[in-house]
């Protein structure tokens, strides 16, 4: 699913953004494995959960930056068992 014709095959970090933020908009909960603190990932998750989207992150030390943002933990090990 992109928001961009099919002949674009390559598009630039902008572009990315764009299509990340149009697929968040059509999304009930985003997962996001990891953000690097301060990244455009991060800066994405920031704006999504001020828009009142769930981000949904690993329960990790690698995370704590969007769990203080407000991102929900998944236990992985919990739905396992």
């Amino acid at each position: 699913m992109s928001p961009f014709p099919e002949k674009e095959k390559r598009i630039s970090s902008d572009r990315s953004l764009e299509r990340n933020r149009f697929i968040a908009a059509i999304a009930d909960k985003i997962f996001i494995p990891f953000a690097e603190p301060k990244s455009k990932t991060e800066n994405l998750c920031r704006d999504l959960l001020e828009k009142g989207k769930t981000i949904l992150t690993f329960d990790s030390g690698h995370n704590k930056n969007l769990i203080a943002l407000g991102a929900a933990v998944i236990d992985i090990e919990a739905k396992q068992g």
